[in-house]
């Protein structure tokens, strides 16, 4: 029975994932979503902001750098206390193109790109789910897709675990075979 503990645990967390997703408030689901993502970039920028000023002195790069996080994340500090639809567009259009903007500069463009992947990621959700009137509508698909998936996830689970008795869910939820 050990080995149906994480994926029913698993599965009850998406379910309850999706049902979040459907019921609560489009306004504090944005709210929420807002609040981490401002959150997100004022921690993805301090490390940069840490070593801009470490080594301001050494060259224009790291001047850029230090000034670049500053605003990165008064902006994120901005997100989280001031939501407005304006805002979020100005916010995802920095979030993509300062990133943009290092990768273009750099000698080292893939690890650029790998380092810069979470904040285009985050100003690209921010631009489309920002400005979006029919939001209310978009999180109650993606919630029904979350727990039709899951349902599937689950029934696939079971009936692996049944035909092949040395079938075993791992600590990661991962099916070993």
């Amino acid at each position: 029975m050990n080995k149906y503990y994480g994926l029913i645990t698993t599965t009850l967390i998406q379910i309850f994932f999706g049902l979040i997703l459907i019921f609560i408030s489009p306004a504090t689901l944005l709210w929420v979503i807002f609040t981490i993502i401002g959150i997100l970039v004022i921690l993805s920028n301090i490390p940069n902001l840490l070593n801009g000023l470490a080594n301001y002195s050494v060259s224009k790069e790291y001047k850029v750098m230090t000034i670049s996080s500053i605003i990165s994340i008064i902006l994120g500090i901005i997100m989280i206390f001031w939501q407005n639809e304006i805002f979020s567009v100005i916010v995802a259009i920095w979030l993509l193109v300062l990133p943009l903007y290092r990768i273009i500069i750099s000698n080292y463009k893939k690890m650029q790109l790998k380092k810069e992947a979470l904040k285009l990621s985050l100003g690209i959700i921010v631009l489309i789910v920002g400005p979006l009137q029919s939001i209310e509508i978009i999180f109650k698909v993606i919630g029904i897709i979350v727990i039709a998936f899951t349902i599937v996830y689950f029934i696939a689970s079971l009936i692996l675990m049944k035909k092949n008795k040395s079938v075993d869910v791992d600590k990661n939820d991962y099916i070993d075979v």
